[in-house]
């Protein structure tokens, strides 16, 4: 699962979104079975962007977590993909969309 959150839109000071930042961390620490990656838009991006891969047992607590922390921070939204993994190897594996 990804969550992705941002601040492009400069709703949040700088000392808000770095609060907002490590409240996000709080909650994945308490939902996390695994922690894959954290990533930050580049300090050269005009953007300001987090993204968070991990592996949750409860979804539908996480996501309740998620709307309290857009409640608490003002957001609009906060992104979410939980989608199915493909994992490809050396091996002559026919992967979805590709031609036989």
């Amino acid at each position: 699962m990804y969550i992705t959150i941002g601040n492009s839109d400069d709703k949040l000071t700088q000392s808000q979104w770095a609060d907002y930042q490590c409240k996000l961390l709080e909650i994945v620490d308490e939902f996390q079975k695994q922690i894959h990656g954290i990533w930050y838009s580049a300090p050269r991006s005009p953007y300001q962007n987090m993204c968070v891969c991990v592996e949750v047992d409860d979804t539908d607590g996480l996501v309740k977590a998620l709307r309290g922390l857009c409640r608490d921070f003002n957001q609009d939204s906060i992104a979410l993909y939980h989608g199915s993994v493909t994992l490809v190897g050396d091996a002559d594996d026919n992967l979805p969309g590709e031609n036989s």
